[in-house]
């Protein structure tokens, strides 16, 4: 992968770096699928920097939500995030990072009743 970016999305499709440990990849995953979510279609009037701490804080909550630690304070201090700017974007954040949840734990929920025993499908993000 080109960079330092550990991931990276672009129309529906999410690549990550192949060398994370488990918990760096599920928030990557998590941090790219909150581009998806979010920045899609709705890149225009948004900074670089309100989007990555949209899909980054995102991600932290995915992550928490499940217990697995997250490294977002570091990530999210490169940009200069302010508490302000999160405050003002704290309901796009909590709808993302539900819809994400609930996509992971109806997931599961399948695979428990049986429905995922061949090959999982993969996980479908609706627009």
């Amino acid at each position: 992968m080109a960079g330092s970016a550990e991931g990276y999305s672009k129309g529906g499709l999410i690549e990550i770096e192949e060398t994370l440990d488990t918990p760096a990849r599920c928030g990557v995953i998590a941090h790219e699928i909150g581009h998806e979510l979010m920045h899609r279609t709705n890149r225009e009037g948004t900074t670089r920097q309100q989007r990555e701490l949209e899909a980054e804080s995102v991600s932290y909550a995915v992550l928490a939500h499940f217990g697995i630690h997250s490294e977002s304070r570091f990530y999210l201090a490169t940009y200069d995030v302010t508490a302000e700017m999160l405050t003002a974007s704290l309901q796009s954040i909590g709808n993302a990072a539900k819809k994400i949840i609930s996509l992971i734990e109806n997931s599961g929920k399948q695979i428990e009743e049986g429905e995922g025993e061949q090959s999982p499908a993969p996980l479908v993000i609706p627009a």
